[in-house]
Formats: structure tokens, C-alpha cells, sequence
């Protein structure tokens, strides 16, 4: 009688521990999502400042002047390299996140390129051989 008793008492037991169970993964599923859409946001935000860093280098003077001589030859005048180096080192002294700034040209060859040194404010502008 009394193992007859206790059957609805373990049944109950059992329904609560899966409900309390659903809950907790319900939970923390729905953090997790909220933690994906904050880091979603972001990542975007992120990307977005690169675009606009982008995109305002493009259309530096310096910078263009460089592709307007890549564009008449295929060698750059050296001042015009120089002057890209600099633009390059000034974006990277603003406390920007990136470790090395590169132009390239159409066959992907870095035509100027300037990297910071992790965790210094030390930079090399690196010459293409």
C-alpha cells in the first residue's frame, strides 16, 4: 500500500524535475540569444568604422595620387609612397585596432604597407622588395 503511495509522489517529483529542467534551458537559450545579438551588434559597428576609415583613406589625396601613378605606370614615384606611409602611420597612431595598413595593386603586391608593433606605439613603414 504504502509503494502504491509513493508511485504519484515520484511521478510528480519526475514532471517537476523535467518542467524545472525545460525552464533552465529555455533560460538559457534566451540569454544566449540576447548575447548573439549584442555581439551581432557590435561586430557591426565595428565594420562599419573600418568601411568609413576606408573609404576616407581612399579618398586622401595622397592616396590617390599614388593610384593615379599606378594607373601611368606600373611603379610608384617614391614621394608619393612616402606620403601614403604617412597617412597610413597617422591612422594607425589613432588608437586604431590594426596592426599593419597595406595598399596593394591589382595583382594583390603590397605597393605600401606600415605595421605597428603589438603593444607599442613603435611603426615600420615595409618596403616591397
Amino acid at each position: 500500500m504504502v509503494l502504491l503511495s509513493t508511485v504519484p509522489l515520484l511521478l510528480l517529483g519526475a514532471y517537476l524535475i523535467r518542467t524545472q529542467i525545460k525552464f533552465l534551458k529555455d533560460e538559457h537559450l534566451r540569454r544566449v540569444k540576447a548575447e548573439v545579438v549584442e555581439l551581432k551588434e557590435r561586430v557591426a559597428l565595428f565594420f562599419s568604422g573600418i568601411e568609413r576609415e576606408v573609404l576616407f583613406l581612399a579618398n586622401t589625396t595622397e592616396v590617390r595620387q599614388l593610384q593615379d601613378d599606378l594607373q601611368r605606370r606600373d611603379d610608384a614615384d617614391p614621394a608619393s609612397v612616402r606620403a601614403v606611409e604617412q597617412e597610413f602611420m597617422h591612422l594607425l597612431e589613432g588608437n586604431s585596432p590594426y596592426l599593419k595598413v597595406a595598399f596593394l595593386d591589382k595583382r594583390g603586391s603590397e605597393i605600401v604597407a606600415v605595421s605597428q608593433q603589438p603593444d607599442t606605439k613603435k611603426f615600420q613603414a615595409e618596403r616591397p622588395v
